[in-house]
């Protein structure tokens, strides 16, 4: 919810709740006003919420795994 809060205010133009999703701390984006880097931030934290730790934790050995091979 202090996400939700904090984007909201952030900017308005962008970040939306619809009433019936805002009290589970939902958000709607307007895809062509988000700045494509912050929308893969965004998409990237809903996701590690809601995934099985096994597989974030699979994740992160990858990422940092090509991080250090460049």
């Amino acid at each position: 919810m202090e996400t939700q809060a904090a984007l909201l205010q952030e900017d308005p133009e962008v970040f939306l709740v619809a009433p019936f999703l805002g009290r589970h701390g939902w958000i709607n984006v307007v895809l062509d006003r988000v700045d494509a880097e912050e929308l893969a931030e965004l998409v990237e934290e809903a996701w590690r919420l809601t995934a099985p730790k096994r597989l974030v934790a699979a994740f992160d050995t990858e990422v940092r795994g090509r991080v250090f091979r460049r």
